[in-house]
């Protein structure tokens, strides 16, 4: 581990085991995966930990579910969002309903910028004073530019923003093929310090959820996927015996 750098802890049950102590601060973590995966959940958790548990205010950029969606669904977990977004704990910004017309005007017009949507981003952070942020999903941004070189220039350029704000980011990425083992990589995923992929599979008639940490610059690591699961309180990662090695081909090696 790289003592030079502070680490912000996820709260999030074993993954800061896995990152031997969490994720260093001002990275940008990219958390990729299928639908059912649980990206957004442990986005969300990381905010709320975050904000419940180290006293540290945290952003969610929403492009999917509307805020009052993510008030209602994550109380099931015992997760008031409402409550501390009245506290001023953390803030709320909601595309849900305004991304797409959001976008049918930006490809109208040419003008392919993030400029509106950044400001709007490094303005409530520091109205807040967030040391953690989400965006969900990333996707919804990357949409807005006709090429890999434009997606990356921008892309960057939001996650230096980021970073140079000292704000420790969570980014969710849906992918349409959600393979183990797969050496393809979306430009999000290269700009990024840190990659967490989810895969949500079907093994012997049901299906498992694993994470797989493939990347986290400046933290010692180790290649292996780990079982996790979403009960009550979140999620659950299984760090003890239930490691798996990556072989070839994708298949898992209990280890």
């Amino acid at each position: 581990m790289n003592s030079a750098l502070e680490f912000v802890k996820t709260g999030i049950r074993g993954l800061d085991t896995i990152l031997n102590g969490g994720i260093p601060q001002g990275w940008i973590v990219v958390v990729s995966g299928g639908p059912g995966a649980g990206k957004s959940t442990l986005a969300l958790e990381f905010i709320y930990r975050g904000a419940l548990e180290y006293q540290e205010p945290g952003l969610i950029v929403t492009f999917n579910d509307t805020k009052s969606q993510i008030f209602k669904t994550f109380k099931g977990f015992g997760w008031d969002f409402e409550h501390l977004e009245k506290e001023g704990i953390i803030g709320i910004l909601d595309y849900s309903t305004s991304s797409l017309v959001f976008l049918e005007k930006v490809v109208r017009t040419g003008k392919f910028t993030l400029d509106f949507i950044t400001a709007q981003i490094m303005r409530e952070i520091e109205e807040i004073n967030a040391k953690r942020a989400i965006i969900d999903p990333l996707n919804t941004l990357s949409l807005l530019f006709p090429n890999d070189f434009q997606i990356r220039r921008e892309i960057h350029r939001l996650f230096g923003l980021l970073s140079s704000a000292n704000c420790t980011t969570m980014c969710t990425l849906e992918l349409k093929r959600p393979e183990m083992g797969t050496n393809e990589f979306l430009v999000e995923e290269f700009v990024a310090q840190g990659l967490v992929r989810l895969y949500y599979l079907e093994r012997s008639m049901a299906r498992f959820r694993w994470m797989e940490v493939v990347k986290m610059r400046g933290v010692k690591q180790e290649s292996k996927i780990y079982p996790f699961e979403i009960d009550g309180e979140g999620i659950l990662i299984k760090t003890e015996s239930e490691g798996s090695d990556v072989e070839e081909g994708g298949e898992e090696k209990t280890v």
